[in-house]
This record gives C-alpha cells, structure tokens and sequence, in this order.
C-alpha cells in the first residue's frame, strides 16, 4: 500500500507545475502577492515603526558600540516586533517589500538630513561626551552612559594606557565607543 502512495505521490509531482509542487496551487501563488491591507497603511506602520524603534535605541543611551547579551537580544526583539507590527496580519511577499522599503527609506531620510544640518544630526546622534579629563573619571558621564569601572578599564587598556592616570582625555562618541587620546610622555617633548 505505501508504495502505491509513493507512486501516486511521484507522478503527482511530476505532472504538476512549479506553482502546485511549491505552493500547493496556482491561486495559492497568486495569493502570495496579494495585499490583504491597503499599501499606504503599510508604509505609515513602517514609518511610525521605525522612529519609535530609533527613539527607543536614542533614550536606551547605547548607541551600539559595546553591546552585551541583554543589548543584542533586546534590539533583535525590537526588530522583530516593529515587523510584525508593521505587516499586521498581512503576510504576503508585497506587503514585506513595501514595509522594508518603508524602513530602509526613512533610515535614508533621516541620514540625508543628519548630512545636512548639525542641530538635526545631534538631535539624532547626540554628541560625544568627555570620560575622562587629564586623568579624573567624568562620574556624571559614567553614570548617564551606563558604564561601569570595568567598562572605563577595559576601554583605558584598550587605548593602550595602563592606568586612567595616563589618560589625557576620552570620550564617549555618539556610536557608544570609547576613544582614548593618552597624555604625552614627558621625555617624548
């Protein structure tokens, strides 16, 4: 009996078409395309989406130098909620097109302005923040980034000094990483 169904199974298959192997049916590949929401309301989502995801990244004050775990996790489930937000319950091949083409046309709106107006770009980047001022941790810096002991440590060693006293100044830049510009060594002048 199984291999009668397997039979039937194969000569099925090759008598179909691509559309009926795949899909299961011709209207099954048209429906893939169809709309089931008017577009416009997918690019409103998308674009109502995509600020609100930016300003929560904006207010989170990591602007994704040194993501951790927690970081990373969190900014994948943003993404993934915002999309299935932006999509609705529509979940054919246009409607995703049009929500990424949404997405990916206000990232370049609002780089296109940043380019264009410094007030704008800070107002979207922020600015890069002194940590470190000839030798002295900046707290209130620390604190508003979010970053501990180690984090400044790490960030010191990384910039080649051995200690926050050899460090002349650091920021932290709008990107979430730390630049490191060590003071000269006396002997050096």
């Amino acid at each position: 009996m199984a291999q009668i169904e397997a039979i039937q199974v194969y000569t099925d298959v090759q008598d179909s078409s691509w559309a009926r192997t795949c899909v299961g049916s011709i209207e099954g590949a048209e429906a893939m395309w169809e709309l089931t929401v008017p577009w416009w309301e997918v690019v409103i989502r998308s674009t109502v989406l995509s600020l609100f995801t930016l300003l929560l990244i904006r207010l989170s004050n990591r602007g994704g130098g040194d993501l951790s775990a927690t970081d990373l996790v969190l900014l994948i489930t943003l993404g993934n909620i915002a999309a299935s937000a932006a999509l609705k319950s529509d979940d054919s091949v246009s409607a995703a097109i049009i929500s990424m083409a949404s997405f990916v046309s206000i990232g370049a709106v609002l780089n296109f302005f940043s380019s264009k107006s410094k007030s704008f770009d800070r107002l979207l980047e922020g600015s890069p923040r002194i940590l470190i001022h000839n030798g002295k941790i900046n707290e209130e810096t620390c604190k508003n980034e979010r970053l501990s002991k180690q984090d400044v440590m790490r960030a010191v060693r990384n910039g080649g000094c051995v200690s926050i006293a050899s460090v002349h100044v650091a920021f932290v830049e709008t990107n979430g990483k730390i630049s490191i510009i060590a003071k000269q060594n006396r002997l050096d002048k």
